[in-house]
This record gives structure tokens, C-alpha cells and sequence, in this order.
């Protein structure tokens, strides 16, 4: 027998040469010629075909297929009978049966995404790019040994915009009052604005009246509305009542609306605006600044003067329309304040204006607490690159911003 594998002894005993080894993914099977001879020198043989076949063994752990370069999947609301299909991986085993028998599974975000027999990754929960952008799945191939070896990666899975959303304006009313006499062509009388909590085209927004007026424009960029008539066939105090339109760039577009008054005075007295939002930190001593607002007569020969006509114990308002607070506040006990200021000219007889004025107190941020002083935790030598580890978690008694109450 000639073999640089294996050997034979006079008593046909085949087995491994010392210096060799066998492994089934390069040779699987050999075949070799034995040969038996009756008698040293001229004597009679015989020969016999062996055939050695290399069973396997769990040697090879499970390797990853080249990932694609970018796995995406649009948000949405995705159930486990009711997936969304993000990419396939594949993973291979050079092993046989189920030594190189494969399944992949998600090692994290569990609840999030899973897998198909087939390797297809999939979303099986509801998937909100405002809440987060992209996920780093760690992800596991095991054959099906016993003992079963297995191979690690992560994936990183990016979540795409759906035009989901609709702008929202800060206010669902826009209002101001000016005296005709003091009102320039090309004035800004007021400056809408919205948001839109989508991103790229998706989230720029184009503003716009739902009807063409001959005395403002709308600036479809920046929101500002600036008068265009110089007002004089305007001849009696005028309300100027139109519809903005905030509408994004989405397909198909969405789209919010809000009112804009405008009231045109021919004569007497006028807040600059039919209603302020101030805000104030809590805890800010007293006699803090919380904003200003003004009253127009048309005429320097008159005089304006201001009274606080509710909340007089928490502010006062001075004669140059300062508003101030009288004390500390607490947002805990009352985040909302809504003033009416009261203004009065030195006519005889007197004008009077009202204007509502809204302040919010802000919280005062104060620094998170974590649950525990020590966190330990234990990690296996061959993890990946972002597997999770665990979680520690800190706690803030801050409490939410809520949303700024419409003008009116």
C-alpha cells in the first residue's frame, strides 16, 4: 500500500501515519490499493480496493455570507402575522448534516425584529423614525451540532421616513392690531410658522393663503405676512380674517391651518398684538422680568398707562408695559398663567384695550439619579463590535414640556 495518509502492518491492520491528519472538508473519501504477497521473493499476490470515507466532526463554525451595504425598512406598524421584510442573510457551514445545518436568530432588539426559516430578517413591531433612526441588531448562526457551534455579527438596520406626519402650526391663531395712519407697504405685520416632525422632503413645509388677499402677503418660505396696500381706501376700522396654510413636501403632502387676524384701526388705542406667550423659570425671585407689551395711540401727544386685571397677587404690569412676577413660582403648583392687561390712553374721554397674555413657568432642569451606584456585568471574549451588554438606567424629577396653549 502507498499512501502518504495511512498504513498498513503484516497483519492488515490499516491506521493513520503519525504525521498525518485527516479533515473531511479537503479529502472526504479514499481509495486505496492493498496489495498481500504469499512469500517475500517470487511468491504469488493478491490485490483489494479499500475505500476510507472521513466522517465528520463539529470543527467549523458558521459563517456569515457578505452582508448587504445598507439594510433599510420604511417605518410602519408591523405584527408578527404581519411582518415587514427588511433583507435576507444567509450564513454557511462546511460541515455536514446537522453539523452544517444553520438557523439564524437576532440576539437583540428580540421584540423588534426575528427570522424566517429562509434567513429573511424581518419587523414584527411597529417601527417610528421620530422615536429612533436606525438599530444595531447583534445576530447569531448555530448549526444544529450537539455541542453546537455559532458565529456573531450585527447588523445595522436604518429606518426611513414615511410622510406620516402633518406640519403643525405653534398656534392655531395669529392676530394683530395696527392703526392705519402708522401702516408701511412692506411691513412684516406677523410671522406664521409650523413644524413637521418628518425628515428630509418630507418635513419642509411651503406656506400659503387658502384665498388670495389684495392688502397682505404670505412668504411661502418664511412664513412672514407683509402688507401690500397702503390702505387708503381703507376708511372704517376693518377685520382682516384669512386661513394660513402650512402644507410639507411629502407625496402625497400633508397639511395644517390656522387663523390670521389682522384688524385694521382707523382711530383710538391698540395693543400691538391681541395676545403675548411669555415664559419664566420657576423659582426666579421676585420682581423678575417676564416680558413687554405695548399699546399704540397713533398720536405722541397721548399717553398710555396699564393695569393687571387678573393675578394681580402673582404680577404686576408697570407703565411702560412691563410685566413682572411677584414672586417665586413653582411649576409643580401651576405651570399656566393667563393675564388680561388692561390698557388705558389720556384721552378724554379715556380709550380702553384688553390683551390676553399667556406665561408658561419652565422647569429647572436638575441632574438625573441612576437606580444603582454600581452596575457589574459579564461579556463573552468573542463578542461582537455594539453587542449590548446591559442596561443601567437614571431617573429625572424634570417633568415634560407641554405643548404652548393657542393664541386667541
Amino acid at each position: 500500500m502507498d499512501s502518504d495518509t495511512f498504513m498498513i502492518n503484516r497483519q492488515g491492520v490499516i491506521s493513520l501515519r503519525s504525521d498525518a491528519t485527516l479533515d473531511r472538508e479537503i479529502m472526504s473519501n479514499y481509495i486505496i490499493q492493498v496489495i498481500a504477497v504469499d512469500q517475500p521473493d517470487d511468491g504469488l499476490s493478491s490485490t483489494a480496493q479499500v475505500n476510507i470515507t472521513v466522517l465528520d466532526v463539529n470543527d467549523n463554525n458558521p459563517q456569515f455570507l457578505p452582508l448587504p451595504e445598507r439594510i433599510e425598512i420604511q417605518e410602519g406598524v408591523y405584527t408578527p402575522s404581519s411582518p415587514g421584510e427588511v433583507c435576507v442573510i444567509s450564513a454557511t457551514d462546511s460541515d455536514i448534516g446537522e453539523n452544517g445545518r444553520v438557523t439564524i436568530s437576532t440576539y437583540s432588539h428580540s421584540e423588534l425584529f426575528s427570522f424566517r426559516e429562509d434567513g429573511t430578517l424581518l419587523a414584527i413591531e411597529a417601527l417610528d423614525l421620530e422615536t429612533q433612526d436606525v438599530y444595531d441588531v447583534v445576530i447569531v448562526a448555530m448549526d444544529h451540532a450537539i455541542p453546537p457551534r455559532n458565529n456573531i455579527t450585527t447588523v445595522r438596520v436604518s429606518i426611513t421616513d414615511v410622510n406620516d406626519n402633518a406640519p403643525v402650526f405653534s398656534s392655531d391663531t395669529y392676530s394683530r392690531s395696527i392703526l392705519i395712519k402708522d401702516a408701511k407697504v412692506g411691513e412684516v405685520l406677523l410671522t406664521v410658522s409650523a413644524t413637521d416632525k418628518d425628515v428630509g422632503s418630507n418635513a419642509i413645509i411651503s406656506y400659503s393663503f387658502s384665498e388670495d388677499s389684495s392688502m397682505v402677503a404670505l412668504d411661502a418660505e418664511t412664513g412672514d405676512i407683509t402688507l401690500t396696500s397702503d390702505l387708503s381706501e381703507v376708511t372704517e376700522d376693518t377685520l382682516l380674517n384669512l386661513t394660513a396654510i402650512a402644507t410639507d413636501h411629502g407625496r402625497p403632502p400633508k397639511s395644517d391651518e390656522a387663523k390670521v387676524l389682522i384688524h385694521f384701526k382707523t382711530e383710538g388705542l391698540a395693543f400691538e398684538s391681541s395676545s403675548y406667550n411669555f415664559t419664566i423659570k420657576e423659582n426666579e425671585p421676585e420682581a423678575t422680568i417676564v416680558g413687554h407689551v405695548k399699546a399704540l395711540t397713533g398720536s405722541p401727544l397721548v399717553t398710555v398707562s396699564y393695569n393687571m386685571k387678573s393675578h394681580e397677587d402673582v404680577f404686576s404690569v408697570d407703565g411702560e408695559g412691563t410685566i413682572k412676577a411677584l414672586k417665586p413660582l413653582d411649576k409643580e403648583e401651576e405651570e399656566w398663567y393667563f393675564l388680561t392687561v388692561e390698557a388705558i390712553d389720556s384721552s378724554s374721554p379715556p380709550n380702553t384695550a384688553e390683551t390676553m397674555v399667556s406665561v408658561q413657568v419652565e422647569n429647572v432642569n436638575e441632574a438625573p439619579v441612576f437606580d444603582a451606584a454600581i452596575y457589574e456585568a459579564h461579556i463573552p471574549s468573542n463578542s461582537p463590535y455594539k453587542c449590548p451588554i446591559m442596561k443601567v438606567q437614571a431617573s429625572d424629577t424634570a417633568v415634560c414640556e407641554l405643548p404652548r396653549p393657542a393664541q386667541s
